[in-house]
């Protein structure tokens, strides 16, 4: 997968959430990329698939959220990934506080060697 233009800074900023323990909103990170908000999704999305699945580590796009619903978009599981009988409110809230507790220094935006 290519990484889409922007994707870096857009890493940075949510490993700087991460690490003062809030959610990002989409408008956030697309500012911090110098792009619109509705394209942050293929961004968080290789963060998530190419960054942070590969390397078993929480995924570090669930704190990318809506200004509107405080929540990640509909799209925020990745394609093949089902929640069936869990409640995706609850499973959000814990992968976030595992993404509070992960220390991302020295994590660069790139697929594992």
């Amino acid at each position: 997968m290519e990484k889409p233009a922007g994707t870096d800074a857009v890493f940075s900023a949510l490993v700087e959430a991460a690490r003062n323990m809030r959610t990002v909103t989409y408008t956030e990170l697309g500012t911090a990329a110098g792009l619109p908000a509705v394209g942050m999704g293929k961004r968080v999305g290789y963060i998530r698939d190419v960054v942070c699945r590969p390397r078993g580590l929480p995924w570090l796009s669930v704190i990318a959220v809506s200004k509107g619903t405080g929540r990640p978009g509909g799209g925020f599981l990745p394609d093949g990934v089902s929640l069936d009988g869990t409640d995706v409110e609850v499973w959000w809230r814990a992968m976030v506080l595992q993404v509070f507790a992960t220390d991302w220094r020295g994590l660069r935006c790139e697929p594992p060697a």
